[in-house]
C-alpha cells in the first residue's frame, strides 16, 4: 500500500519560529494533477501531551486559560508541546508543573490524537496523572493567562462539554478517550 498518496513535489517552507514551521508544499495529486497543500510542522519532533489530571477525591483539574487565536478564556487539560529529549509521561510532568505547578503519583499513557490532520503534522499523547497534588513553586503561571485552576467531578466535565463551556478539542478528545478505555 502506497501511504503517499499525495506526492510532495517541492517542499516550500514559508514561515518559521521555535514553536512551527508552515510549508505550502507544491504536489501533485492522485489524478495527476498538480497544486499545493499547506502544512504545520509543531515543534521540533511534532508531538505534543495532554494531560488529565486526576486528584485523590477522582476530580478532573481544568486550567482556566486566555487562547489568544480565538480571543476567548477556555477550560482545558494542560496541555503544551512535547520536548525532543522526554517521553511521553516526562513531558506530562514538566507541563503539569508548569500550567498548574503539581505534580503526580503515578501516570498513565492512554494513546494519542492527530489533532487536526488536514493541516497539522503533529500527534499528541494523551497522559492520566494519579492523586496530582501542588508542589509549591508557582512560576509564571504561563505569562498570566492562566486564570484559574478548578478540580471538577466527572460529571460536571460532562455537562460542561455538553453544554459548551470546555469547547477545547484536545479536552474533548483526551476526555472521550480516557472514559471509554474506563480511566475515568
Amino acid at each position: 500500500m502506497n501511504n503517499n498518496i499525495v506526492k510532495k513535489l517541492e517542499e516550500i517552507l514559508v514561515a518559521e519560529n521555535p514553536w512551527l514551521k508552515f510549508y505550502y508544499d507544491r504536489v501533485r495529486f492522485p489524478n495527476g494533477a498538480e497544486g499545493r497543500y499547506n502544512r504545520i510542522v509543531e515543534g521540533n519532533n511534532n508531538r505534543g501531551i495532554i494531560i488529565l489530571p486526576l486528584n485523590s477525591q477522582k476530580e478532573l483539574g481544568l486550567v482556566k486559560i486566555y487562547r489568544y487565536p480565538i480571543q476567548l478564556w477556555q477550560w482545558e487539560f494542560p496541555r503544551g508541546f512535547g520536548e525532543d529529549n522526554l517521553i511521553a509521561v516526562d513531558n506530562a510532568r514538566r507541563e503539569l508543573e508548569e500550567e498548574m505547578d503539581m505534580d503526580a503519583e503515578k501516570f498513565d499513557v492512554l494513546g494519542s490524537t492527530f489533532p487536526n490532520s488536514g493541516l497539522l503534522a503533529s500527534e499528541v499523547d494523551i497522559v492520566v496523572a494519579y492523586n496530582v497534588k501542588s508542589i509549591q513553586k508557582m512560576g509564571d503561571m504561563e505569562k498570566g493567562m492562566i486564570k484559574e485552576i478548578k478540580f471538577f467531578n466527572i460529571n460536571q466535565i460532562k455537562e460542561m462539554i455538553c453544554n459548551g463551556i470546555i469547547k477545547d478539542g484536545f479536552t474533548i478528545a483526551a476526555y472521550t478517550l480516557a472514559n471509554l478505555k474506563g480511566f475515568i
